[in-house]
């Protein structure tokens, strides 16, 4: 059973082992320096912290605590305000032998980029996560302001992604558990013509936050390119290729940092797994307080 986990662990690892080297070599510049007051450490310490430390762990803050605030929020709010004259239940879900939740936190990523582009780009937000006057070491101006820009983009990241694995986590907690809805005592009270739906109340907020999500970071990245060629507007430098390429360069970094994201959430993904049975006990607990009791079995009979 737990040799499922092998490969994401590997994986995992991985992600850990080349960030470490990675900032050891590409931040020789902030030897020395510490870029913000809210994490120990000095220059590529404080960046290798981040990604290798504070991400996975924020994952596994904003699921294994947050999560349990927004939950029963949830399932209060679809079944006393949107679901009223529906009927809820319960139905056995099967769990699988095999790993497949590698793209699980994808999602959440980007909920994560989208939250932190929003608030990367306020002052007083700046002046809390970073120590600017660090950034003097970068002599050119323009591309100093980008780099601040990021930097503060990056440290947000942290808390960005407990929220967002704090909004997602409870539904997959309600898919797991296999709490649904259906619209057929509304049909039988009502007498209405309209075909018998049955749905899950996970997905009613999956789709819901993963549409969110899709959009939200598509808008918030043509923000961010436009705040990238808005640095360039009121300075007086000469504006060269390098401060076009260096624009283009840190645009292009948010693709891959989607499903770098992704992979520092493993680990947490790996921890529901493991602790899927107790969750799914702790869900229908809830939710029979909440009034739904009752068994469900959707079955598919073959017409004459």
């Amino acid at each position: 059973m737990r040799s499922k986990f092998i490969k994401p662990l590997i994986v995992f690892i991985a992600y850990e082992i080349f960030f470490i080297f990675f900032f050891l070599i590409v931040l020789p510049p902030f030897a020395g320096r510490n870029i913000s007051p809210l994490v120990f450490g000095k220059g590529a310490i404080e960046l290798i912290l981040i990604y290798v430390v504070f991400w996975p762990l924020a994952a596994f803050i904003g699921t294994s605590i947050l999560s349990h605030i927004i939950l029963p929020l949830y399932i209060f709010f679809h079944k006393k305000i949107i679901g009223r004259n529906l009927k809820y239940g319960i139905e056995e879900v099967k769990s699988s032998d095999k790993f497949n939740k590698y793209f699980r936190g994808f999602f959440p990523s980007l909920m994560a980029i989208n939250f932190s582009l929003f608030f990367a780009s306020n002052e007083n937000m700046i002046s809390l996560v970073l120590n600017i006057d660090q950034f003097i070491v970068i002599p050119d101006p323009i591309m100093r302001s980008i780099t601040i820009y990021l930097f503060t983009f990056f440290i947000l990241l942290t808390p960005m992604i407990a929220i967002s694995m704090a909004l997602f986590t409870p539904v997959w907690y309600l898919l797991d558990a296999g709490i649904v809805y259906s619209n057929k005592s509304r049909i039988l009270e009502n007498n209405k013509d309209e075909p018998l739906e049955a749905r899950t109340l996970g997905n009613y907020y999956y789709y819901f936050l993963k549409g969110y999500a899709g959009i939200s970071t598509i808008f918030s990245y043509y923000l961010l390119v436009l705040n990238f060629f808005r640095i360039l507007v009121p300075t007086n430098r000469e504006i060269t290729t390098s401060h076009f390429l260096y624009i283009v360069v840190n645009s292009m970094i948010f693709f891959p940092l989607i499903f770098l994201i992704t992979i520092s959430i493993l680990p947490t993904v790996m921890f529901m797994e493991l602790s899927k049975s107790l969750t799914r006990r702790y869900v229908r607990g809830m939710a029979k307080k909440m009034g739904i009791k009752k068994r469900v079995e959707i079955q598919f009979i073959e017409l004459d």
